[in-house]
């Protein structure tokens, strides 16, 4: 069984030094341990916080409940009327000292659109409106494959895509910001390289499967 082949392993490993103590390279696990050192390493949590939920709710229930719920990041979004920011700054604020790290959402589909300096005049007033401090990664959800000419013209916009994005890494590296992409699971796979090169997350948008098997 599966424990056997570990011992065989190790025993192996030992044959090679035959000085090495085979109880200083074993830890007694359980399970459970064994669950909670997986969860908490490879599943980190990530939630969405629209702007109307950040501003209808206590800043301190949002905290307590993503504490609770061990989730280490949010994705918050700004309201386009609020001149100030300060219900996203006031969250931001609270989220960091619970060790929540903050994503500012950014889902304005016409950025693709934008060229390298419309795009950086974009940004540079976000951080002017919110604060340098109050930003730590910019996360962006913008959705080329919603436009009612995709269908035809997919080379065109995920060439837009890619140079939106490669615009905005530097950015990023140039105001030592971090950058977020959503993206669906239907793009090309080069376009995908292309993110996962230039960005620090990649969040996987599989809202078409209907079961977690469809992803395996």
């Amino acid at each position: 069984d599966m424990k056997q082949q570990m011992y065989l392993q190790l025993l192996r490993l030992a044959s090679y030094n035959t000085e090495v103590n085979l109880a200083d390279h074993l830890k007694l696990i359980t399970v459970d341990s064994l669950e909670l050192a997986f969860n908490d390493y490879f599943l980190k949590k990530s939630i969405y916080i629209w702007s109307s939920t950040a501003t209808s709710l206590i800043p301190q229930y949002i905290a307590e409940f993503l504490s609770k719920k061990s989730i280490d990041r949010a994705i918050v979004s700004v309201k386009t009327d609020d001149l100030t920011g300060a219900s996203y700054n006031n969250l931001y604020r609270l989220l960091k000292g619970y060790n929540i790290n903050t994503s500012l959402l950014l889902s304005n589909n016409q950025l693709i659109h934008k060229t390298k300096s419309e795009l950086v005049s974009y940004l540079d007033g976000l951080v002017i409106k919110l604060g340098r401090q109050n930003i730590q990664t910019l996360h962006f959800d913008v959705e080329p494959h919603t436009f009612d000419d995709y269908k035809g013209k997919e080379t065109f916009y995920m060439q837009k895509f890619t140079i939106m994005i490669s615009v905005i890494k530097q950015y990023c590296v140039k105001n030592n910001l971090q950058l977020e992409v959503a993206v669906p699971l239907h793009y090309p796979a080069d376009v995908y390289k292309k993110l996962y090169a230039d960005c620090n997350r990649v969040y996987l948008m599989a809202y078409e499967q209907k079961n977690a098997e469809a992803l395996s």
